[in-house]
């Protein structure tokens, strides 16, 4: 396997499927890092700023549109997953079952999932009731998590370091769990995520390097 600095360092994105379940995931070939969050809070705009990409993952104006599993390989080293939206209010009861469903079995049965990267509306530092459900859901999983906070350009800079510290107190984040607060709108938060994104996995040893 390549050096992980090297893969980020020019990362070459691929679809690879999707899949209503997980018996129709691809083989568990490569390692995998599953990118989850609430309905709106905007993973698709994130993935397509990470990969440099403006249409890799389509972005709808209504939420909620995401209700597969996608599979990206990144330089077909590993793999980052897009996993369905949670908790979108105008879903039907049985649609938000079937969403939390095929979550939690990717999540609590995939073998290669090495990691999630869960994303949080920077706004909201008190926390909804979806979000803090999750994180109780995340902490009894044991699977390292790599924390996005998104839309903090809605944020001025008082408010950044005010939502920040209560963020960390609301999900009583341990300190070996990465936070870091992303913007679309400014291109030096792709490199710093890779970066810490790196020092993630690398901290977390789910990776091998040759």
């Amino acid at each position: 396997m390549k050096k992980l600095q090297e893969l980020f360092e020019n990362v070459k994105i691929t679809f690879l499927t999707s899949a209503a379940k997980i018996s129709q995931c691809p083989p568990s070939s490569m390692d995998e890092y599953a990118v989850l969050g609430r309905s709106n809070v905007g993973k698709s705009s994130f993935l397509n700023h990470i990969f440099s990409m403006k249409s890799l993952v389509k972005v709808s104006r209504q939420p909620g549109k995401t209700r597969l599993i996608n599979f990206f390989s990144l330089n077909e080293e590993i793999s980052l997953v897009d996993l369905p939206g949670y908790g979108y209010a105008k879903m039907s009861h049985s649609d938000r079952d079937s969403m939390g469903s095929m979550i939690r079995d990717y999540c609590e049965n995939r073998e290669n999932l090495k990691g999630i990267i869960w994303l949080l509306d920077f706004r909201r530092e008190e926390g909804t009731d979806l979000d803090k459900g999750a994180a109780s859901w995340l902490a009894e999983l044991g699977i390292p998590v790599f924390v996005i906070l998104t839309k903090s350009d809605k944020l001025n800079q008082k408010e950044v370091a005010q939502n920040l510290k209560s963020i960390r107190e609301t999900y009583k984040f341990p300190e070996q769990v990465p936070v870091l607060s992303y913007t679309t709108s400014r291109e030096k938060s792709r490199d710093v995520f890779w970066n810490r994104f790196y020092d993630w996995v690398m901290l977390n040893k789910k990776v091998e390097i040759i």
